[in-house]
């Protein structure tokens, strides 16, 4: 179910009347390439019933955006598309209407210029076509659940509700009415998280268990708790994030830029750290057993303990080791 799955306008669902729209630019199409473009009646009963539909879902528009913005959906710009595309699609098709009509005239005064006309008819048709595939992609039954959406910066909310599960609009968990758990970690493998702008993120308790986050930039996120179980974070920017108790066993932070990272009771057993930048981090009570520092910059980091520190791997191959860990 998506964002504008079973809103109803007119006792009718807004993707049903999207839908009604482009069965009947379907048909113009048909015509089109039919080259029957020049018989009125089926041309001006489709162009009427698709304005007839847009007007419909345009009379909606404060019932459906006000409604919305109730449940903190605001800042999503496929609303706004949405409703722009709506009434694009209705003025293409009444200046089809209107060039259809200007074929009647000079062909009823004999005048040999109703080609221009017929090809501006043809000209709109493909143009309803283009905007209709996208109010359909706008108006999906799943529209949320794609990766390119929520990958959007704009629609950081909406993602970090569905990596923690956590979606709450009004008291009600969205996330949780239209997929599970084991569903949620099937969809996520399939999301290309790589070198996005993943800044300032709310993922307290997330399952991002063998994610690929390279290159990504997650500075400023709060992963609290969050298990990253074999994890993918290299050459990943980290900075400023809280991993507080976060489970990282077998990560792969390497090249990573950790400066400033609060690292408290985080389980980092068995992860490649190797060439990673962890200036200023705080590390106390973090566990290191195994964990490569193969060329890891330790500069100014904050209570990592000796006994910590000598249970990681490579530890002697690290570069600026703090005085108390030697």
């Amino acid at each position: 179910m998506g964002l504008f799955h079973g809103l109803i306008l007119d006792k009718v669902p807004i993707e049903v009347r999207v839908n009604n729209i482009a069965n009947s630019t379907a048909e113009l199409n048909k015509l089109v390439l039919k080259r029957k473009i020049k018989n009125k009646s089926p041309i001006v009963k489709l162009l009427r019933e698709i304005k007839r539909e847009s007007s419909r879902l345009e009379r909606g528009h404060l019932w459906l955006f006000s409604n919305l913005n109730k449940n903190k959906t605001s800042s999503i710009e496929e609303i706004n598309e949405l409703k722009k595309t709506i009434g694009q699609i209705k003025q293409i098709a009444i200046e089809a209407q209107v060039a259809r009509e200007y074929m009647d005239k000079v062909i009823f005064k004999g005048l040999k210029k109703s080609d221009k006309y017929w090809l501006t008819v043809v000209k709109k048709i493909k143009e309803l076509i283009s905007q209709v595939n996208l109010a359909k992609s706008l108006s999906d039954p799943k529209p949320w659940l794609n990766s390119k959406i929520l990958l959007n910066p704009k629609n950081k909310f909406f993602l970090s509700m569905l990596l923690t599960g956590a979606g709450n609009w009004g008291g009600q968990n969205y996330y949780h009415r239209i997929i599970n758990q084991a569903e949620t970690i099937t969809l996520l493998k399939t999301f290309d998280f790589r070198k996005k702008d993943l800044r300032k993120l709310s993922l307290e308790g997330a399952e991002l268990n063998k994610l690929d986050f390279s290159g990504a930039d997650l500075s400023g996120s709060n992963l609290k708790k969050a298990s990253c179980k074999n994890t993918i974070f290299k050459n990943a920017n980290l900075s400023n994030v809280i991993l507080y108790e976060a489970y990282l066993r077998g990560a792969n932070l390497k090249n990573s830029i950790c400066i400033n990272t609060n690292f408290f009771r985080t389980d980092l057993v068995g992860a490649d750290l190797s060439n990673a930048h962890l200036g200023g981090a705080f590390m106390k009570k973090t566990s290191l057993t195994g964990t490569n520092l193969y060329n890891t910059n330790l500069k100014d980091v904050r209570d990592l303990s000796k006994e910590e520190f000598d249970q990681a791997k490579n530890k002697d191959k690290a570069k600026n080791i703090p005085n108390n860990v030697l």
